[in-house]
């Protein structure tokens, strides 16, 4: 998604960076990438998104969940989870 939705569009390409880490009882996991914020959005966007949340809830509850942020030409999604210690 951070590829084909964020980087591919851009010129002059982008950057991604993929943050993993123990966070208390959660596993954290972070994708940021760079954006064109003045594209026009396509019919359909963040459906995908939206699925990865609704799993992550269904899945886990309360345990996990899903924020999506976008600012200053960045897209930063984090998904929490439950881990097994």
């Amino acid at each position: 998604n951070a590829v084909t939705h964020g980087i591919a569009p851009l010129i002059d390409g982008g950057t991604l960076m993929i943050d993993a880490r123990h966070s208390g009882t959660n596993l954290e996991v972070v994708v940021k990438n760079t954006f064109d914020a003045e594209m026009e959005q396509r019919s359909g966007a963040g459906v995908g998104l939206r699925n990865v949340g609704d799993r992550i809830r269904s899945m886990f509850g309360d345990r996990g969940g899903m924020d999506v942020e976008r600012q200053d030409g960045w897209f930063k999604v984090t998904l929490r989870m439950p881990c097994a210690s």
